[in-house]
């Protein structure tokens, strides 16, 4: 709050770039969804040549993440490319579907390349990632894709793969962040392990 867009994009790649660099962090990615949790988002999806079932809702879930999230998330790339750092809002617009979404709307085909339309832009498909599990452990797949951050999102999620014990470079991520803005709020800082828990 309080910063014009083109400073609020320049703030989050100083947060990310610096809590990169820290001492026993292995990967960091910014995100507006955090998985297993209950702040899920999702959009219509329109895919170029898909005719759907009657009454079939277009409704996917989704999530804008940086380069590094599937990384920082164990979530292997199956085909195709993660996003880079230019894939920003000056870029042409890509996403990336898991493999419930490639099935569901391109059986048996290739989904690079591929054009999905959300919100009224198109965008297209860079890369095809594992299913994962969005809310409940034991919930079947369904389709989810995935936005550039840096195209897209403003709500910011810092996440953190580490060396070790995560609690323990808990301050550090926090000090780091503040010294890019000391008025930016930090909270809710927890593992992976407390959220599914």
């Amino acid at each position: 709050a309080g910063y014009p867009p083109s400073e609020q994009r320049a703030i989050q790649h100083k947060i990310l770039d610096r809590v990169t660099a820290l001492p026993g962090v292995e990967v960091a990615a910014l995100t507006d969804w955090l998985p297993l949790s209950f702040n899920g988002r999702s959009a219509d999806v329109y895919p170029e040549g898909y005719v759907p079932r009657l009454h079939e809702s277009h409704e996917v879930r989704r999530a804008d993440v940086t380069p590094g999230f599937f990384k920082t998330m164990d979530i292997p790339i199956v085909a195709g490319r993660d996003f880079r750092p230019d894939d920003n809002e000056a870029a042409p617009r890509v996403i990336i579907v898991d493999q419930s979404a490639a099935a569901h709307y391109w059986p048996g085909a290739d989904a690079i390349g591929r054009r999905l339309q959300i919100w009224g832009g198109l965008y297209t498909v860079i890369g095809v990632v594992r299913n994962t599990k969005h809310q409940f452990i034991n919930e079947r797949s369904e389709p989810m894709v995935y936005l550039s951050f840096f195209q897209n999102s403003n709500e910011t999620t810092v996440m953190v793969r580490t060396k070790g014990d995560p609690t323990l470079i808990a301050t550090a991520i926090e000090d780091t962040i503040h010294q890019v803005d000391g008025q930016l709020a930090v909270f809710d800082m927890r593992s992976l392990r407390e959220t599914t828990q």
